[in-house]
C-alpha cells in the first residue's frame, strides 16, 4: 500500500502543489494590493513594492472614484428618475404631512421646557419690529404693493354692475335706511350742524356759494342727467295716475270758468251761443291726455333735457351768488339771525319724511326704479357724478393712503404689534388647529399641494444643485480624508467575495499547471 501511495506521488503532488501556489500567491499578490501602508527601507534603500499598490496611488483611485460617482452614478436622469419614483414622492408626502400634524397639534404660547409649543414673540423687540415696520410703511416697495392691492380692489368693484347690487334692495331696507336718517338724533345733528355754519356764514356776510360752489353744481348738474330719465318717469306715473287726472281735470275745468268770468258779457255770450264752454268740459279729460302725452315727448326731447340740465345750473349759480342775510327765512329786518325759523323747517322736513306711508311710497318708488333701470357699471356712475375714472380713483386713494401711513406709521405700526400680541396672549396653550378649524380633508389636500410643489421645485433645481454642489470633490475629499486601513475595510466590503474567488481561481489554475506537468512528463 504504502508502495501503491508512492508510486502516486508523482501524479498527484504536482497538482496539489499548483494549487497551493497558485492560491497563496494570489492571497499575497491581493495582500500586496494594500500592504504596507507605508514604504519600508533597507540600508537606506526602499525595498520595492513598499507601500502597497494602493496605498501607492491612493490620490489616482479617489479621483477615479469620484469621478465615477459623479459622471455615471450621480447623473441628472438618474436624480430626476429616483426623484419622480412613487418610493420617493410618498415619502416626501408623508414627511410633510407629519410636520403639519406637529404643527397643528403644537400649542400658541412661550415655550417651555416640556411640551411642544409655538414661541410668541411677547414683550420683546417691540421696538424693533415697530421701527421696522415703520420704515416698510415709507418704503417704495410698500406703495407699490398698496398701488397693486388698490388697483385690483377698485378693478373689481368698478366692473360691478350697478344694477346687480341695487335690485337686491328691497322696500325694508330702504325703509330701515330712512327710519335711520329721519331718526330724532339725526335731526337734531342735522339742526346743529346748520345752527353753527349758519351762525358763522351769516357773521362773516358769507354767500351760499361756499356751499354752492362749481363743483357742487356739477355734481348736481350729473345726478340730475343720470337720474333724469328716472325723475321724468316717475313724474309721468303720477301724473297719468287715475287720481292725479282727475284732479287736472277739475282744475281745467275751475280755470275755464276763471277765463270766462274776466270775459266782457258779449264774448261769453257768443261762447255760451257756440256752447265751447261745454265742449271743452266734456272734452276736458281728452285734453288732459294729450297735455300729458306732449309733456311726455317735450321731456324726452334731448334738447328739452340739455335746456332744464342748464336752467337747473343757471339757478343754483344765482342762488348761489346771494348771501346768507339776503334769504329772509334766515334773518329778520334787522339782519339777525332766525335759528328758530331754519329749525321750524328742517323738523317740518324731518316730520314729513317721517310719515309711514309716505316712507313707504319713496321706499317703493325707489325699489321700482332700481328693476326697472339699465345696467350700469359704478365706473360710468362714478365718472359720470365726480369725473374721475378708475386711473384717477386708484392715484388718488393711493397716494392718500401712503401718506397716512407715512404720517401715522408709528402708531399703526405699535397697534399692528400690539394686536398680535394680545391675540397670541389670549391664545396662549390652545392648539393651532383648535384655532384655524382645518378639516382632515382639506388638510390633506394641503399637504399633497405642499409635496407636489416641493417635488416639481426639487426636480427644477436638479442642474443648479448638481453645478453647486461638486459630488466628485465631496467623494475625492472623504476618501483622502480617510486612513489607509479604513480604505482597506471600504474596498473590502465592495469586493471581498470577488478577491476570494480569485483565490480559488488561482488554486483552480495551479492544480490545472500541475496536471498539465504530469502529462508532459509521461509524455516524454
Amino acid at each position: 500500500m504504502i508502495s501503491g501511495l508512492y508510486n502516486a506521488l508523482p501524479f498527484i503532488l504536482p497538482p496539489v502543489l499548483g494549487a497551493v501556489i497558485g492560491y497563496v500567491t494570489n492571497a499575497i499578490a491581493i495582500r500586496m494590493l494594500f500592504r504596507p501602508l507605508t514604504a519600508k527601507y533597507f540600508f537606506g534603500i526602499r525595498i520595492p513594492f513598499t507601500p502597497g499598490l494602493i496605498p501607492k496611488q491612493r490620490g489616482n483611485l479617489a479621483s477615479n472614484i469620484a469621478s465615477m460617482v459623479s459622471d455615471e452614478l450621480l447623473t441628472e436622469d438618474a436624480i430626476r428618475g429616483q426623484i419622480q419614483s412613487e418610493g420617493f414622492k410618498t415619502g416626501i408626502y408623508n414627511s410633510i404631512a407629519s410636520f403639519t400634524e406637529n404643527i397643528l397639534k403644537a400649542e400658541i404660547g412661550k415655550k417651555k421646557a416640556s411640551g411642544n409649543q409655538l414661541p410668541v414673540p411677547v414683550e420683546k423687540g417691540r421696538s424693533i419690529i415697530t421701527a421696522i415696520l415703520r420704515d416698510f410703511f415709507s418704503s417704495a416697495t410698500f406703495s407699490q404693493v398698496l398701488n397693486t392691492i388698490i388697483k385690483k380692489v377698485l378693478h373689481f368693484l368698478f366692473s360691478i354692475d350697478l344694477k346687480d347690487i341695487l335690485r337686491r334692495v328691497d322696500s325694508r331696507h330702504v325703509e330701515k335706511l330712512m327710519e335711520t336718517l329721519t331718526s330724532k338724533n339725526a335731526e337734531e345733528a342735522v339742526i346743529r350742524v346748520l345752527k353753527k355754519g349758519l351762525n358763522r356764514e351769516i357773521e362773516t356776510g358769507g354767500k351760499i356759494n361756499v356751499l354752492l360752489n362749481d363743483d357742487v353744481i356739477q355734481l348736481i348738474s350729473s345726478v340730475i342727467d343720470t337720474f333724469y330719465p328716472n325723475i321724468l318717469s316717475s313724474l309721468l306715473e303720477w301724473l297719468n295716475k287715475k287720481s292725479t287726472r282727475d284732479q287736472l281735470e277739475n282744475r281745467g275745468k275751475v280755470l275755464l270758468r276763471d277765463v270766462l268770468d274776466k270775459l266782457t258779457a258779449f264774448q261769453r255770450f257768443f261762447i255760451s251761443a257756440a256752447q265751447y264752454d261745454r265742449v271743452i268740459e266734456e272734452r276736458m279729460p281728452e285734453i288732459v291726455r294729450d297735455v300729458l302725452r306732449r309733456l311726455e315727448e317735450a321731456g324726452k326731447d334731448p334738447k328739452n333735457r340739455k335746456q332744464i340740465i342748464e336752467v337747473a345750473e343757471k339757478a343754483l349759480r344765482d342762488f348761489g351768488g346771494k348771501e346768507f342775510q339776503e334769504l329772509a327765512f334766515f334773518t329778520d329786518e334787522n339782519g339777525n339771525v332766525k335759528t328758530g325759523q331754519m329749525e321750524k323747517i328742517v323738523r317740518n322736513i324731518f316730520s314729513l319724511l317721517g310719515k309711514q306711508d309716505l316712507k313707504e311710497k319713496i321706499a317703493g318708488s325707489i325699489v321700482k326704479r332700481f328693476h326697472e333701470m339699465d345696467p350700469v357699471p359704478v365706473s360710468a356712475v362714478i365718472h359720470k357724478t365726480t369725473g374721475y375714472t378708475e386711473e384717477d380713483a386708484v392715484s388718488f386713494i393711493t397716494e392718500k393712503t401712503v401718506l397716512w401711513f407715512n404720517e401715522k406709521g408709528e402708531e399703526i405700526s405699535g397697534a399692528l404689534y400690539d394686536f398680535v400680541a394680545d391675540m397670541f396672549r389670549n391664545m396662549e396653550a390652545k392648539p393651532l388647529g383648535e384655532l384655524i378649524s382645518l378639516s382632515p380633508e382639506r388638510k390633506e389636500k394641503i399637504d399633497q399641494f405642499l409635496s407636489e410643489r416641493l417635488v416639481g421645485i426639487i426636480d427644477n433645481k436638479i442642474p443648479q444643485i448638481l453645478q453647486s454642489v461638486n459630488f466628485g470633490k465631496i467623494v475625492s475629499d472623504k476618501i483622502n480624508g480617510l486612513d489607509m486601513e479604513n480604505v482597506e475595510k471600504l474596498l473590502l466590503m465592495v469586493i471581498s467575495k470577488h478577491l476570494r474567488w480569485i483565490n480559488i481561481l488561482g488554486g483552480v489554475l495551479g492544480a490545472f499547471i500541475g496536471a498539465l506537468q504530469v502529462v508532459i512528463n509521461q509524455l516524454l
